[in-house]
């Protein structure tokens, strides 16, 4: 990977400190509803769950689709036009800085206005939608603490995105299918399936975007998640073996010995040792 490799740019764009406060909101819009314009005063995700929203942003539009989150950031004047035939849900994250972190604008200028709502993204709005109300200040700062994480998590699947030569949908839903079910039995067909192509196509796909097949992804990540629970758990080789989707130990440990360099139990007494 080169220094100007545009995934890379967009992973180094850090918040730097946390925001002062953060605010999750969820409002319904009736069919033609309309918000500005006016002019934005923190760094705001709004997500879009159902219905369409057109956002004017400064100069440009956008079309916010359902599923789909969008950012904006102070200075600039927004409007809202939500769905002029059916009701639009959205919820927002506002997060405001007393003092803007250095570089945060421009570096959110780098990522995609819009990109399609990660369950990552949706299980930390679920959070801070949830524990809005309580108050108090160990309140006030988890909710800042999940804000810098939604941002993290924006710009994670922003950077997956920016690569010179985009991953292919089929090869996005492969690597999801493969992450989820990880630890079951799991075949060539099965995630040739859950990525709505044939097989081979799937391979070629593969080999052509990641340099790699499907199932040596599948195995290189179970030995990535085995090393996770040895590093994290007390769990025998064995349990954790079996636990990302290995049916023997010794198959995990010749896997792991291959990719890691070093038998799982030598690698666990080096990383607990702080080696």
């Amino acid at each position: 990977m080169t220094m100007t490799d545009p995934h890379q740019k967009i992973s180094e764009i850090t918040m730097s400190s946390l925001p002062d406060r953060a605010y999750f909101g969820d409002v319904t819009y009736p069919p033609g509803g309309r918000c500005g314009p006016r002019m934005q005063l923190s760094v705001q995700f709004v997500i879009v769950h159902s219905g369409q929203a057109e956002v004017t942003f400064g100069r440009e539009k956008h079309l916010v689709p359902a599923n789909h989150v969008c950012r904006l950031w102070p200075g600039v004047t927004d409007e809202f036009a939500f769905s002029p035939d059916t009701p639009t849900h959205h919820t927002w994250l506002d997060l405001y800085f007393e003092k803007l972190p250095r570089g945060l604008r421009s570096g959110l200028a780098k990522t995609p206005f819009c990109l399609g709502l990660t369950r990552r993204m949706q299980a930390v709005l679920e959070l801070g939608l949830a524990g809005r109300h309580t108050g108090g200040p160990p309140q006030h700062r988890m909710l800042c603490h999940l804000g810098a994480v939604f941002f993290y998590a924006y710009i994670d699947a922003a950077a997956n995105l920016s690569s010179e030569r985009p991953v292919p949908p089929p090869v996005l839903r492969a690597r999801r299918f493969i992450r989820e079910h990880l630890a079951e039995p799991i075949d060539l067909t099965r995630v040739a399936e859950a990525a709505n192509i044939t097989a081979n196509h799937l391979v070629r796909l593969f080999h052509s975007h990641l340099h790699t097949t499907p199932m040596r992804y599948l195995w290189q990540l179970r030995v990535q998640r085995g090393a996770e629970l040895l590093r994290g758990t007390g769990l025998s080789v064995s349990e954790a073996a079996y636990q990302v989707g290995f049916a023997s130990p010794y198959h995990f440990s010749r896997l792991f010995s291959r990719q890691m360099g070093v038998s799982p139990r030598q690698w666990r007494e080096k990383v607990w040792r702080g080696k």
